[in-house]
């Protein structure tokens, strides 16, 4: 896959979700029958997010993107990337971080998305060294759910550090990716892992939604609420948006 230079448009390509200020790559059709079915592709830019491509079709609902099964693709409306599309303002939290696990790049994404609109750093869970961790007084955790309700790889290794940490008097704020059709008995069973850490290390957990909407049920919901943000953009990509923009506005009033 070849990078174009910032502002430089790949052969043939729509230049209407192209930012001047960002490099995009151009990507293979993933379902070539898929893309004829809907009218055609119209735009294969895409942003450096991962390292993927996502590749979205304009249609009346928005956008559909062909990706990963578990952890989809946040494309806005009009193919637009959803990171870029999201309205950023508001104050930085003070001693807040947001730490990740993401495989395809989807979960890396929203944390991205959410450590901008507060302000505050953003961390691979690969890349971070636990004891980092202890110096904050809010943390933000975001992980996928894989296979039968089952943590991403990089969180499933960080966590027995993890679990050791003292977070007395600190606050923990959870969000995850996963597809409630075809795991509804484990859907975003992640969070629920990392629920049980946190409040095992001692923090207070915030930032809980409640399951109105929603299909999937599992490890992650406690007393009638998930325990943290559900993603599903493969089955309610319509949804993301909103969900993540409304989660981080009542952030700001919890952290």
């Amino acid at each position: 896959m070849k990078t174009q230079a910032p502002g430089v448009v790949p052969p043939g390509l729509s230049t209407g979700a192209l930012s001047p200020s960002s490099t995009w790559t151009r990507g293979p059709i993933v379902d070539a029958g898929a893309a004829g079915r809907i009218g055609g592709v119209s735009d294969l830019l895409c942003p450096p997010i991962g390292g993927e491509c996502f590749l979205s079709f304009p249609i009346s609902c928005g956008s559909l993107c062909l990706k990963h099964q578990t952890e989809g693709a946040f494309i806005g409306s009009g193919g637009t990337p959803f990171r870029k599309s999201f309205e950023q303002g508001g104050t930085a939290l003070k001693k807040s971080i947001v730490l990740y696990g993401s495989t395809t790049g989807a979960t890396k994404a929203v944390a991205e998305t959410i450590a901008e609109a507060l302000q505050i750093p953003v961390v691979d869970v690969a890349q971070c060294d636990v004891k980092d961790l202890e110096s904050y007084e809010a943390l933000l955790l975001g992980s996928s759910t894989w296979g039968f309700g089952e943590l991403q790889d990089d969180w499933a290794a960080f966590l027995p550090a993890f679990e050791k940490l003292s977070l007395k008097g600190k606050k923990v704020a959870l969000f995850g990716t996963g597809d409630q059709v075809g795991f509804s008995d484990t859907f975003v069973d992640a969070l629920g892992i990392l629920y049980d850490a946190a409040v095992k290390a001692g923090a207070e957990v915030v930032g809980s939604c409640p399951v109105d909407g929603y299909e999937g049920r599992g490890l992650s919901v406690r007393d009638g609420s998930f325990v943290g943000l559900p993603l599903d953009d493969n089955n309610q990509s319509e949804a993301t948006a909103e969900r993540v923009k409304g989660w981080i506005e009542r952030l700001r009033s919890e952290l």
